[in-house]
């Protein structure tokens, strides 16, 4: 309320708009509150005391009102919010009808000005609320080659609002394909992130197959439409019930969307059934490409690849604390829980014996015990290093010490009792004799 009558004091006029309006008439809490005003950037800066610039090239800017951040934007008639180019004289406009008639879909299109209590809805907006429908703004074929991200967020709100599109703005998505192939990726990522905290998140990546969505941006999930897996059913889709069973977490579900990308392409025809040798290296070097092209963080690309290549820890071979510390050994513990947790949605999504769900529980325990227990895991845990190695050899040159270190740790893995300055002193001029 404060910007908008600082705005009025100026001479100009500003609404809540978007999501925000949508959420109100929803009865919802309001997260995020966009403004539009006919106020032009250079004037918003000379107006409010802490401005930050940080879409202003675009015509946003992000005022600060207390403790809180709003962004507010100045209406345009062209709609292509995403444009790498200045925004031009020619679209700014001072009628608030015109700015919503660019804008994605009718729930987004309505603007709100508290200070009248007066809702500009010229789209029916609010009757689509109420219908529980996505509609493209008059003409959903243009709003779409506006912006190609708007594609991804049909399909979006669809899931995440539990709304039907509507049937002439759903058949659109198909025609702008080459307009959603020239989204950045960055954009990309973060609609399908949001994608995936939907409840169903498999309901939105059926629609992006149907519309062709998603051979635009994991062409790779294709390859496992019809490869069957089983009698029952194929990679495709057992793909989907895995990532609907683990928590609505992006990352995660990222990880549980491409755990079985590479089956495809190493299946072979048995005389019973399929086996797939090696698809969890396949599939995580598949996933590499994939996290690449979406531009996550290398913490993001490490924590999926781990997650794929070590999903299946085998249930029968290890029984032991030997079989289990050489599994801990090859991850980063970090990303343990979350490897169970993908490794549990594969068996239930495969409608696994409720044995193996036991048995996956049990692993995870006995990890966790090791792990409290400080069982050395790696090189660097071992109570000798490098130069000590050298020591007891005699030698000055670090060739070959690495190789002598990993036989230390296969032995200690197998032992963990050995891990002493004495033993392992012992165990180098064994190994150094031959």
């Amino acid at each position: 309320m404060e910007i908008l009558e600082t705005l009025r004091r100026n001479g100009f006029v500003g609404y809540v708009v978007g999501g925000a309006v949508r959420d109100l008439l929803q009865g919802l809490p309001v997260s995020d509150w966009d403004l539009a005003t006919d106020a032009t950037p250079d004037r918003l800066v000379k107006i409010f005391p802490k401005v930050i610039p940080t879409g202003i090239r675009h015509g946003t800017v992000t005022v600060h009102c207390k403790t809180s951040q709003y962004e507010l934007t100045t209406f345009r008639t062209d709609g292509d919010y995403a444009s790498q180019h200045h925004l031009s004289r020619s679209c700014i406009t001072r009628d608030i009808e015109a700015d919503l008639r660019h804008r994605d879909f009718t729930i987004n299109a309505m603007a709100y000005d508290p200070l009248r209590d007066k809702l500009i809805d010229p789209f029916g907006g609010q009757k689509d609320i109420k219908k529980r429908i996505i509609r493209g703004v008059q003409d959903p074929l243009s709003r779409f080659m506006e912006d190609g991200l708007r594609t991804y967020r049909a399909i979006r709100f669809s899931v995440t609002l539990d709304y039907r599109i509507e049937e002439k703005t759903l058949r659109a998505i198909p025609l702008c394909l080459e307009k959603a192939r020239a989204t950045s990726w960055e954009r990309v990522r973060e609609e399908i992130f949001k994608i995936l905290q939907a409840k169903n998140p498999s309901k939105a990546l059926r629609m992006m197959r149907k519309t062709g969505l998603l051979s635009v941006c994991l062409p790779e999930l294709l390859e496992g439409y019809q490869t069957k897996r089983s009698q029952s059913d194929d990679v495709y889709h057992h793909i989907l019930a895995t990532i609907d069973a683990v928590p609505r977490r992006p990352i995660l579900r990222l990880a549980c969307l491409l755990h079985e990308i590479g089956k495809p392409r190493v299946r072979k025809r048995l005389r019973a059934g399929y086996s797939f040798d090696g698809y969890q290296k396949v599939s995580a070097q598949m996933a590499d490409v994939v996290t690449n092209r979406l531009r996550l963080s290398n913490n993001q690309k490490e924590y999926i690849h781990q997650l794929i290549e070590n999903h299946v820890p085998s249930i029968e071979r290890m029984p032991d604390g030997p079989a289990i510390r050489r599994f801990l050994s090859g991850l980063d513990v970090r990303f343990l829980d979350d490897i169970f947790r993908l490794a549990i949605a594969d068996q239930r999504a495969s409608k696994a014996p409720p044995s193996n769900i036991r048995r996956l529980y049990y692993l995870r325990r006995r990890c966790h015990e090791i792990l409290r227990a400080g069982t050395p895991l790696n090189v660097s845990q071992l109570a000798i290093g490098g130069d000590k190695v050298k020591k007891i050899l005699g030698i000055t040159e670090s060739v070959g010490v690495g190789r002598i270190l990993s036989q230390l740790l296969d032995i200690v893995l197998e032992d963990p009792e050995k891990n002493n300055p004495e033993d392992l002193t012992t165990l180098v001029k064994k190994i150094g004799k031959n």
